[in-house]
């Protein structure tokens, strides 16, 4: 069952979308990928945004929060029963990089960065190679 033509209000913008209904808990809706392209959307992950350039539309800037309770996540699993026959993506997101020291191996040393992954908290953070870190996630070294 597929609602069309319903609308969503995003700040001060009414947008158009068609929306599924889902059994979910702690969610009020999920924006999928066609809906992001038809209202122009890009993504500052840096700075935690969601920036709506819908044609005939103001600009709308969505700030999401600095921390999600843990309570608003779902596991890929269930992600994937939901979404069904809908092409979806799930993300980890990175919060900071805390710290960088030299880690010696048995042959050779790396520079490893200390990552601060988004929903979890200071005492699981992980340390992970910094050039594989530089590749995924450029923005963090400006």
């Amino acid at each position: 069952m597929v609602f069309r033509g319903c609308y969503v209000q995003v700040g001060d913008a009414v947008l158009e979308a068609d929306l599924i209904p889902l059994d979910l808990i702690d969610l009020d809706i999920i924006l999928g990928m066609d809906w992001l392209e038809k209202h122009h959307a890009s993504a500052g992950y840096f700075r935690k945004e969601i920036i709506l350039k819908s044609p005939g539309q103001l600009e709308v800037v969505f700030c999401g929060e600095r921390r999600v309770l843990q309570s608003c996540l779902i596991s890929a699993i269930r992600a994937k029963r939901l979404l069904k026959f809908c092409v979806g993506y799930l993300a980890h997101l990175i919060d900071d990089i805390l710290d960088r020291k030299e880690q010696r191996l048995r042959s050779r040393s790396i520079l490893v960065v200390e990552v601060l992954w988004r929903n979890q908290t200071v005492e699981e953070v992980t340390w992970e190679p910094e050039a594989l870190m530089r590749t995924e996630y450029p923005y963090l070294f400006n």
